[in-house]
């Protein structure tokens, strides 16, 4: 892998010195040493390439990864959502339609001293 030079918002200019897939690790030199951040992720707040090829396709990596994660969510809700009607039907089956619930009057709230200072002198 050639070295690529990129920039960090606290920790300035480093260089990658390793991408295993999901982590990518960058030299930032003297006392700060390398670090390790998640990738493509950090490229979304806190990393940027120097190179613009380099940067945009990161950023395609980023926004497909994202794409995937709210597909796969979609996915499980929908899952979700399936298995809550399949377990209410069930329950209709077994004990017929739900009863109506009542609603329940909130609580009376205390009056305050003004309030009642106001109802004496009246």
């Amino acid at each position: 892998m050639s070295l690529q030079t990129v920039h960090h918002l606290t920790f300035g200019t480093g260089t990658v010195t390793a991408l295993d897939g999901k982590y990518l690790t960058v030299d930032f030199g003297g006392a700060l040493g390398e670090k390790t951040f998640v990738f493509p992720d950090a490229f979304a707040k806190f990393l940027r390439y120097d190179n613009e090829e380099k940067q945009a396709e990161v950023c395609e990596l980023f926004r497909k990864k994202q794409e995937k994660i709210e597909m796969d969510n979609a996915i499980k809700e929908a899952a979700r959502r399936k298995a809550a009607e399949l377990a209410e039907e069930e329950h209709r089956k077994m004990f017929g339609k739900p009863k109506s619930v009542k609603k329940v009057a909130a609580p009376k709230r205390k009056k305050t001293i003004e309030e009642i200072v106001e109802e004496v002198v009246k």
